[in-house]
């Protein structure tokens, strides 16, 4: 439907012209809430009054085209909360704020990973099931947040779609944030300044590398009994490996779906440590 299309477009405009006026962030939040449930209620009156010519068109409206818009409202609804409840207190107090609410999203990146790597990687083999309507997809509404959900403007995944899309734009914002705290502190703390200077360590394997490093020293309870988030183990080897480790879910996806050496540089340790072993007893 040409109409969607339009609506979207058009809700793109009046985005930018509320970004580009003087109000304050708050004031800017607000009117970019009330106009992306208004830009839904558009989408939910067009869906309603007429049919998709066919189920490919119904498929890729709740799989892309309202989670583009719904995603955005709960990330604009995130965003106001975050400024509201963010500490008024030290860089520090606030930088353990954002830290929280990036744990926060590991953690739901956690509990949906699955879904969130069929999303990313746009498959399609179970389309028909996650994004049509109808009432047989009524009794798998077992996600209590979308239990509550418009069954005539809604489909089994399109709400976790949306949170896929807000999950991103947080990140996003986010690690903004924590950018912004460093070129602030034109005096780094005292502790980060000896962990640069003293260590003249460096990780010269791949962030890839890194990661599959970390995630089973966490599982294993290597470190704090595993009561870690992985978020301080990622800000650790940044200031103590001067490793810039970017987006950790993105990687994390990329070493869950290799199809061949899943484990590839925790094998290449295990190899390492067999030979020095082995040379050593020749050795002796």
């Amino acid at each position: 439907m040409k109409k969607i299309a339009s609506i979207i477009e058009c809700f793109d405009t009046s985005i930018s012209e509320i970004e580009k006026s003087n109000l304050t962030q708050l004031l800017q939040l607000k009117k970019k809430i009330n106009r992306t449930k208004n830009c839904l209620n558009e989408l939910r009156r067009e869906v309603l009054l007429n049919s998709f010519d066919s189920p490919k068109k119904e498929i890729y409206f709740f799989k892309h085209q309202k989670p583009y818009v719904k995603g955005r409202l709960i990330f604009y609804l995130n965003l106001n909360g975050y400024l509201h409840e963010k500490p008024k207190g030290s860089k520090s107090e606030q930088r353990k704020f954002v830290n929280l609410k990036l744990s926060e999203i590991s953690k739901e990146h956690c509990r949906h990973i699955d879904f969130i790597n069929y999303y990313k990687l746009e498959e399609s083999k179970n389309d028909k099931t996650y994004f049509l309507r109808g009432e047989e997809q009524l009794e798998l509404f077992i996600d209590n947040t979308t239990i509550f959900e418009d069954p005539e403007f809604s489909t089994l995944r399109d709400h976790l779609a949306s949170k896929v899309v807000a999950y991103d734009l947080l990140i996003k914002f986010y690690e903004k944030q924590l950018e912004s705290f460093k070129k602030k502190n034109s005096k780094p703390p005292i502790k980060e300044v000896r962990a640069q200077q003293d260590t003249g360590l460096k990780w010269t394997a791949s962030n890839t590398d890194l990661i599959e490093w970390i995630l089973p020293l966490i599982k294993a309870k290597a470190i704090n009994n595993g009561n870690v988030e992985m978020s301080k183990i990622v800000e650790f080897c940044k200031n103590n490996f001067d490793v810039d480790v970017g987006n950790i879910y993105n990687t994390f996806s990329q070493i869950k779906n290799r199809k061949k050496d899943p484990t590839k540089f925790l094998d290449k340790l295990k190899i390492a440590l067999l030979k020095t072993i082995d040379e050593d007893l020749k050795k002796s």
